[in-house]
């Protein structure tokens, strides 16, 4: 998901910090199956963004949510050290 990759990217360059990011996109935003690194009582920094949108004849809505987390492991990142964004499976 390029825009994942991109906000990982500028979140990296202005924190310097490493950061990893999640996607899904889901018509049932109530059951994302939420990975175990991010319920962990470690993370100090999350970030969620949420859309919606309807596509025209389409009788369901879709939900794009975005998820970027500080990951503490004491090194400071620059461009070679974005990590991997991970897109979630839909339920």
């Amino acid at each position: 998901m390029p825009v994942l990759e991109s906000l990982l990217q500028q979140t990296v360059d202005v924190m310097q910090r490493n950061f990893k990011g999640w996607s899904v996109i889901t018509t049932d935003p109530d059951h994302i199956a939420w990975p175990e690194e991010l319920l962990t009582p470690r993370m100090t920094y999350v970030s969620v963004a949420a859309g919606t949108r309807l596509q025209k004849g389409s009788p369901w809505a879709t939900t794009a949510v975005l998820i970027v987390a500080f990951i503490d492991k004491g090194i400071v990142a620059d461009r070679a050290d974005v990590p991997t964004a991970v897109v979630l499976p839909a339920r």
